[in-house]
């Protein structure tokens, strides 16, 4: 499975897979002392650590959201789409 994150030019944070999970995720957690992302599968109560680096402007603008757009495109089509609410951990505001 292909995941990129994309932030736009309002600086609105976006994920896109090229394939649906088994279940949809239900919420995003941002480590800003890990700079990882984890997804929330609230029907199989599972998470998964996304292995895509966070770091630099990216990390700036995810500390400043509420949610990320998510979209899966399979076979050149929008299959799915949601906004999935954003929880920070380890952050240290200055």
């Amino acid at each position: 499975m292909q995941i990129d994150l994309l932030v736009s030019a309002k600086g609105e944070i976006g994920m896109v897979a090229d394939k649906a999970f088994e279940t949809d995720p239900s919420g995003v957690i941002y480590d800003a002392l890990e700079q990882s992302i984890s997804l929330e599968f609230s029907e199989t109560f599972d998470s998964m650590t996304l292995n895509v680096p966070v770091s630099g402007e990216f990390a700036e603008h995810i500390l400043h959201s509420d949610f990320i757009h998510y979209g899966v495109f399979e076979n050149g089509r929008v299959s799915k789409a949601a906004q999935l609410p954003l929880m920070l951990v380890n952050v240290v505001w200055d």
